[in-house]
C-alpha cells in the first residue's frame, strides 16, 4: 500500500507533469510592440516627454576619422550609449551618462571604441530628449540628428551619382532579429528597379554598407525607398565628394517641409523632391530671406516615381530659408556643395588655352579644388520649443543657429546654452516672414541648445570650415 507521504509525492508530480505539458503547449509570447510609423509625417521629426531610444546609423570613429555622438534633455536622465561590434557575437561597448536637465553632453566616439564604423543607440530614462552625430577629418565634415522612429518604409531622397560623387546606403538593424529588408528607387527616367537589393539580410545588432555607384552609376537625380519585409533597419546615406562628405538621415512624407538652414558661405543650394504617390503633385516654394518673405516665389509639378531637382539659385540668392507645400505627400532634402570649374590642366589654367590637356610639356597638377558638400532633412512642422545638441562643438569650424519664422508675427526666442553648469540665455527676435542666423561662439562649456520660441518656429545649426561643411535639422519638442 501506498502511504499517506507516497501520496502526496504521487499527486505533486501529477500536478507538476501537467503544467510541464500546459507550458509546452503554450504558444511564444508575442514581441513588445515597438514604436508606429504612418508615413504621413517626418519620421524622427519630433521628442517626446517620456523615455526613448534614438538611433545613429551614420557613426565611424577609425585612424583617420572620428566622430561625436551629440545628447541633450530637458529634464535629469540617465542614458546609455551602445555602439555594436562588427563582430558576430562580440559585446558591444557601452557607455553610461547623467544629465542634469536642461543640459547636454557630447561622447567622442573614439575615446569609447575605433574600428571605423560603429554605428549606435542611445537610450534615456526620460525626456524630452534628442540625439545627433558628427564624423570628422581633415577634409570631412558630416552629420544631423538620430532617428527616434522606426518605420517599415523609409525615404531618401536628393541622392546622385554623377560623376565626382559616391554614395553609400548603410542599413542599421539595431534590434536582436534578423531584419529582410528590399531597396528600389526612382531616377530623373522614372521607377528604377534594383533587382541586386530585392532582399537584403541584415543581422541582428549589425548594418550592411551599399555602394550605389558600382550598381545605378551616372544618375544625376535619385531616391531610394527601403522596405523592411521582416524586422526593422535605420538607413541613412552618405555621399562622398572630393573629400567632403555629406550624410542624410531618412524620413518620410509630408505635405509641407520647411528648412531653416539651405546654403551658407559661397555653396550652390539644389532642393530634391520625390513623390511616391499615384498622381502628380503641386509643389510651391516660399522663400524666407533675412529681409522678408517671397510668397509663391516658385511652383513645380512634381510627377510619380521621377524626383524633381531644384536649383535653388535660380530661385533666391544669399541667405535664406524655404518652406515647401504640397498638394499630395512627398519627401524632401537640401543639398548644398562648391560649384567645381571644368579646368584643365596647370599650362591650360595658366593661359595655354589649347583645352586639350596636353601640349607636349610636362605638366604640373593643378592644385586641389575645394569640393565641400552638406545635406540635411526638413522638419515637417515648426514648433515653439527645439533641442539642438552638439550645436557650435565642431573643432575648428564657424557654426551658427538658423531660425525660421513663417508666421506673420514676430517670435521671440530664448536661446539658452546647455552644458557645465548654469550658463546664461539670450534672446533673440525674429522678424515676420524671415530666417535668422545666430553665429555661436566656441565654449567648451556648452555642448548644445535650448530654444523657447513665443509662437512656432523652425530651428536646425550649421558648422563650415575652409574645407568641409554639415548641416543639423534641429529637434521639435512635444508640448
Amino acid at each position: 500500500m501506498v502511504g499517506e507521504a507516497g501520496m502526496k509525492r504521487m499527486i505533486l508530480a501529477t500536478v507538476i507533469l501537467v503544467i510541464s505539458f500546459a507550458a509546452i503547449a503554450l504558444p511564444e509570447p508575442a514581441p513588445a510592440p515597438g514604436p508606429t510609423f504612418s508615413g504621413a509625417v517626418e519620421a524622427a521629426a519630433s521628442a517626446s516627454a517620456s523615455s526613448s531610444v534614438w538611433y545613429c546609423p551614420w557613426v565611424d570613429a577609425g585612424a583617420e576619422k572620428d566622430a561625436a555622438i551629440l545628447m541633450a534633455a530637458t529634464v535629469d536622465v540617465d542614458l546609455v550609449v551602445t555602439l555594436p561590434s562588427p563582430i558576430n557575437d562580440e559585446q558591444p561597448d557601452e557607455a553610461t551618462r547623467v544629465i542634469t536637465g536642461p543640459g547636454a553632453q557630447i561622447l567622442t566616439v573614439g575615446d569609447l571604441v575605433r574600428r571605423g564604423a560603429a554605428p549606435g543607440f542611445v537610450e534615456y530614462s526620460d525626456g524630452p530628449a534628442a540625439t545627433g552625430t558628427w564624423v570628422s577629418g581633415d577634409q570631412l565634415l558630416s552629420g544631423d540628428r538620430c532617428t527616434a522612429a522606426v518605420s517599415k518604409f523609409w525615404h531618401l531622397p536628393g541622392l546622385t551619382t554623377r560623376q565626382g560623387r559616391e554614395v553609400t546606403l548603410r542599413l542599421f538593424n539595431p534590434f536582436l532579429p534578423l531584419a529582410k529588408v528590399s531597396v528600389g528607387g526612382s531616377t530623373e527616367f522614372g521607377a528604377l528597379p534594383l533587382p541586386e537589393l530585392a532582399t537584403v539580410d541584415v543581422p541582428p545588432r549589425g548594418w550592411v554598407d551599399i555602394d550605389l555607384n558600382p550598381l545605378i552609376p551616372f544618375f544625376d537625380d535619385l531616391t531610394l525607398f527601403v522596405t523592411t519585409e521582416e524586422g526593422l533597419v535605420i538607413p541613412t546615406v552618405t555621399m562622398f565628394g572630393d573629400g567632403d562628405e555629406a550624410n542624410l538621415p531618412a524620413s518620410g512624407l509630408s505635405t509641407t517641409w520647411e528648412f531653416p538652414v539651405v546654403s551658407v558661405d559661397t555653396l550652390t543650394p539644389t532642393l530634391m523632391i520625390s513623390n511616391p504617390g499615384p498622381g502628380t503633385a503641386t509643389v510651391t516654394l516660399d522663400v524666407f530671406t533675412t529681409a522678408g518673405a517671397i510668397p509663391a516665389a516658385a511652383s513645380f509639378e512634381v510627377g510619380p516615381d521621377s524626383p524633381l531637382r531644384v536649383a535653388l539659385d535660380e530661385v533666391v540668392d544669399g541667405k535664406f530659408g524655404l518652406r515647401l507645400t504640397s498638394t499630395g505627400p512627398v519627401s524632401a532634402a537640401v543639398v548644398a556643395e562648391d560649384v567645381l570649374s571644368d579646368i584643365g590642366d596647370a599650362d591650360d589654367a595658366a593661359g595655354d588655352g589649347d583645352g586639350d590637356g596636353d601640349d607636349g610639356a610636362d605638366e604640373a597638377p593643378v592644385a586641389a579644388i575645394v569640393d565641400r558638400i552638406a545635406g540635411t532633412v526638413g522638419a515637417a512642422f515648426p514648433s515653439s520649443r527645439w533641442l539642438l545638441p552638439g550645436a557650435g562643438t565642431v573643432p575648428d569650424a564657424a557654426s551658427s543657429l538658423w531660425i525660421l519664422n513663417t508666421d506673420p508675427e514676430p517670435a521671440t526666442v530664448t536661446i539658452q546654452p546647455l552644458g557645465v553648469g548654469s550658463l546664461p540665455a539670450d534672446k533673440v527676435i525674429v522678424a515676420p516672414g524671415t530666417v535668422l542666423e545666430v553665429p555661436l561662439a566656441e565654449n567648451v562649456q556648452i555642448s548644445g541648445y535650448l530654444l523657447d520660441a513665443s509662437i512656432p518656429v523652425t530651428a536646425a545649426w550649421s558648422a563650415v570650415r575652409p574645407n568641409s561643411v554639415a548641416f543639423f535639422a534641429g529637434t521639435a519638442l512635444d508640448v
